[in-house]
């Protein structure tokens, strides 16, 4: 088979693009943070009016033209004048005018200045609101940093799908540490753009993928064994759980010394922002079911897998963009494997419980995480189970043994229909039929058993777990079935001996060494 488009391998030491990624915004995000902090400090010392102290007698008051009151602005034909700084009387205990204005313009400013934004009566500075001329300034801080921030993400995602999932958990760790701080807007529509940046480019990544995996042809589905592109998978689904759990563990130290950050709801675990809900739900699904696996992914129906990759405003963790990721990969992986077995009826289930067991050996460490790919797994193993008792019918068939276990298998049919007397007098179960079968299938059973093992070892070799257990799944369907056959001659069939016995024939397959 062709390579696939991209490597899979995510790098997460020091001066790997994810690290170079995370070490930037730990720098990045707290200074233009703090730039913004302060242009607002500024903007509110020149838009509020500012009282140095409520316990002094005399109050400096700093009037902006804008906020005088409606008197001063008569009395000055509304004409606009510089800021200006007057000393004021604070009002007397008794409320009457402590200005030195008989018309109460002090008072007025005094009002003006306590509602405009000063220190309150227990000397704490009210939440600022910035204004438009702030929010201009504050603007002019951030020219040109969106471009960087673009830069620095197309340099560093790469064409690496599984890259760009651990750097998007990065950004959302900080997005959240940024809700609500009043200065921080700017800053987190730096960080929205780069998320949608890392979104499309393994939205490009998962494309490549998807094309591969569609376009891809076997020439001879006979010498076909475990699909390249199911390798490229299981190394991809890897690779992403690898990034992530290095983007969870290796947080900035600031964020790592305040675990719980307070989200759209509520209070919630910095990990989760980036590992996403499949660890709770697995802890939780062990205490229920005993079987996490399969717990896990009953959450999942055919109906509620993700289709496509969320948007930037949906996105919850990187768990949702690499959930979806799985999704669509291991749909078009499954399809387009179904569509090579159908070429060649005769190698398709071999094809397929190859597949499918190599599907679920190495996802095997992903699933307790990764709830989408524990869905497709158990999936899988259905498939592989279903494929496998086709493909030891096929080597019985070869053998020349499934004829007379089959017999037994319609034996069992009958037998809910009519009694063991009468069972000999049905057609084609008289006793001559079942003797020429015996005559037929039992014909040096030692070596049929050798020529099932050389064939199971010749197809599997390379798997020597999958090899190990099919040869053991036919061991057990032969004997189980044989068994029966036995106990069926012994209620139905009088003056007819099996030879193998059903012991002697178990030890025929205990005698041989396995594949």
């Amino acid at each position: 088979g062709r390579a696939a488009p991209d490597s899979t391998h995510v790098s997460t030491g020091p001066g790997s693009p994810i690290a170079v990624f995370r070490q930037f915004l730990a720098a990045a995000v707290p200074l233009l943070v703090g730039e913004a902090q302060a242009a607002a400090d500024f903007m509110d010392l020149y838009a509020t009016p500012l009282q140095l102290s409520a316990a002094l007698p005399r109050r400096l008051v700093l009037h902006n033209p804008s906020q005088r009151s409606q008197r001063s602005q008569n009395d000055d034909d509304s004409s606009v004048k510089p800021s200006k700084v007057r000393f004021s009387e604070p009002e007397s205990a008794d409320g009457g005018d402590g200005g030195k204005d008989g018309d109460g313009e002090a008072a007025e400013g005094d009002e003006a200045a306590d509602s405009a934004g000063g220190i309150t009566e227990d000397g704490a500075r009210p939440q600022q609101v910035l204004g438009a001329e702030g929010r201009r300034a504050i603007d002019a801080l951030f020219e040109g940093v969106a471009a960087e921030f673009d830069l620095l993400v197309s340099n560093t995602a790469g064409k690496s799908p599984a890259q760009t999932v651990a750097m998007s958990g990065v950004v959302l760790v900080w997005q959240t540490r940024l809700q609500g701080q009043p200065c921080a807007p700017p800053v987190a529509a730096l960080l929205q753009g780069a998320l949608e940046a890392l979104l499309a480019s393994f939205d490009r990544g998962l494309a490549e993928k998807v094309s591969f995996i569609n376009k891809y042809q076997v020439s001879n589905v006979a010498n076909a064994h475990v699909l390249p592109t199911f390798r490229e998978y299981t190394a991809f689904a890897a690779a992403v759980e690898e990034g992530l759990s290095a983007a969870a563990s290796e947080l900035p130290d600031d964020i790592e010394a305040l675990p719980l950050v307070r989200g759209q709801e509520g209070i919630v675990p910095v990990a989760r922002l980036v590992l996403g809900d499949g660890a709770p739900i697995a802890a939780h699904a062990t205490e229920e079911a005993g079987e996490s696996d399969d717990a896990v992914a009953a959450i999942f129906s055919q109906d509620n897998l993700p289709e496509g990759i969320p948007s930037a405003q949906n996105v919850r963790s990187a768990r949702d963009i690499a959930a979806a990721g799985n999704s669509v990969l291991i749909k078009n992986l499954f399809t387009t494997l179904e569509r090579l077995c159908m070429t060649d009826a005769k190698h398709a289930d071999r094809l397929r419980l190859e597949n499918y067991a190599h599907f679920e050996e190495s996802t095997q460490s992903t699933v307790r995480r990764a709830y989408v790919v524990a869905y497709f797994r158990n999936a899988a193993v259905e498939a592989k189970e279903a494929a496998m008792l086709v493909y030891i019918q096929q080597q019985l068939d070869y053998a020349k043994l499934w004829k007379l276990l089959e017999f037994s298998q319609r034996v069992d049919q009958l037998l809910e229909e009519v009694g063991p007397g009468e069972v000999p007098f049905q057609l084609h179960y008289q006793a001559s039929d079942l003797r020429t079968l015996i005559a037929a299938c039992l014909t040096l059973p030692d070596k049929k058993v050798v020529v099932m093992r050389d064939r199971v070892r010749k197809h599997l070799a390379h798997n020597p777990q999958l090899c190990g257990e099919v040869w053991r799944t036919l061991e057990q369907v032969v004997v189980e079935r044989y068994t029966r056959l036995g106990e069926q001659i012994a209620g139905c069939y009088e003056g007819i001996t099996l030879k193998p016995t059903p012991g002697e024939f178990q030890q025929l397959f205990r005698g041989l060494q396995p594949p």
